[in-house]
């Protein structure tokens, strides 16, 4: 059930990404900072190399599309207020990280790993994600980017 709330929030940061809205610079920390502390505890489970390697390797992919995606999202200032909008590409990278994800998923399983095993670091790795993502988006909108709102 904790996994549906774990999906809910990630389709509510996603969608909110196709709203053109001004970009706000902690909030670009504050969502990927409360979903790693929150997956913090998710760790615990990881007793073996092999479940340490198929965290590193899913903590990785979701470092790179997170990049990824941050390149992909249009950035522009009007009236010096920096703003942002997700596009197609965007959306496209999405589409790939779910993607991944299902197929990590299905590959833990095959290597003996439980769904609920494979899953268990979601809020974690939606965090690192996101952080990658809007880490990109920071850079590419620092010169005009306030932390003061």
């Amino acid at each position: 059930m904790l996994i549906l709330f774990w999906i809910a929030i990630a389709v509510f940061a996603v969608a909110r990404q196709f709203q053109a809205h001004q970009v706000n610079g902690r909030a670009l920390i504050l969502l990927p900072g409360i979903l790693v502390v929150a997956g913090w505890g998710a760790l615990s489970h990881i007793t073996t190399e092999q479940m340490a390697l198929f965290f590193a390797v899913n903590l990785v992919a979701a470092a790179a599309l997170g990049l990824w995606r941050g390149s992909t999202i249009r950035v522009w200032v009007d009236r010096g207020q920096v703003w942002q909008q997700s596009t197609r590409a965007t959306a496209s990278l999405w589409l790939a990280a779910v993607a991944v994800r299902v197929a990590f998923t299905a590959i833990g399983v095959m290597a003996g790993l439980t769904v609920a095993q494979t899953t268990v670091e979601l809020p974690i790795l939606l965090g690192v994600t996101l952080g990658a993502q809007n880490l990109v988006l920071w850079l590419r909108s620092a010169p005009s980017l306030s932390f003061a709102r």
